[in-house]
């Protein structure tokens, strides 16, 4: 998968997780979550592209990113290998990708 123009997925209502489920606050909708293989932790909670220390950065997989998403979010992925299943089935969401991406199992 290639850079191109952002996709919004809108087949159903819903968003993501909620706080609860994530173990962490989310902020405010209509955010950005960042998600960066090289320097992203999924335990960051991905309000910043760059790792800013005390857990704010970007996170490192994109499923757990689409988790912490609700309705109006925009998820930006960084180029970089991906492992794991992506599913945007039901997410309404902004699904923004910079650099070359590659999904593996």
């Amino acid at each position: 998968v290639g850079p191109g123009p952002a996709a919004t997925d809108s087949a159903a209502s819903g968003g993501g997780a909620d706080a609860g489920e994530t173990g962490g606050e989310l902020p405010a909708t209509n955010v950005t979550i960042w998600v960066n293989d090289a320097l992203g932790s999924d335990a960051n909670d991905g309000l910043a592209s760059s790792v800013l220390g005390s857990g704010r950065g970007p996170m490192k997989t994109i499923q757990v990113a689409l988790k912490r998403t609700r309705k109006g979010d925009t998820v930006s992925v960084a180029g970089g290998v991906y492992h794991g299943d992506v599913d945007l089935c039901g997410l309404e969401i902004e699904f923004v990708i910079t650099g070359d991406v590659t999904l593996t199992d």
